[in-house]
């Protein structure tokens, strides 16, 4: 399916992104309102980007996956923001992390690698950004 792909980008983006700015302004303490307008602003941004991204670098493709990378960059992100909108910062942040490791199972249902591969994989991905956008929190 040529829209698989496409969706698995956007959605590892949007993981990675909405990850890194929670990280990031967390450890910054920021507070959770910060935290909500960064995840709905930086998911709107995404939206836009990484659709016309795509579709500038692989336009044989065609608009559907293009769009699909842009929507699963920018659900990804802006539902694991939300939480920062509705709830207090602890309660968001463990809500938050649990909605991330979901987006993560789903990536790698998804990937065309399978199994420990794919969760080895996305699941270090998530690590190493973590660490190295909470580390920019410290800066």
């Amino acid at each position: 399916m040529k829209v698989r792909g496409p969706l698995v980008f956007g959605m590892v983006d949007g993981s990675t992104l909405v990850l890194g700015l929670f990280l990031g302004e967390i450890i910054a303490r920021q507070s959770s309102t910060a935290l909500w307008h960064a995840a709905l602003g930086g998911g709107l941004a995404e939206l836009g980007g990484m659709s016309l991204g795509q579709y500038w670098a692989n336009p044989e493709l065609g608009k559907g996956p293009a769009a699909a990378n842009g929507a699963g960059c920018a659900a990804t992100t802006i539902i694991a923001g939300l939480p920062f909108a509705v709830c207090g910062r602890t309660l968001a942040t463990i809500i938050s992390s649990a909605l991330i490791a979901a987006a993560a199972v789903i990536i790698c249902v998804l990937r065309e690698e399978t199994g420990t591969v794919a969760v080895a994989r996305t699941f270090g991905l998530l690590l190493v950004a973590g660490a190295m956008s909470g580390a920019s929190g410290l800066i």
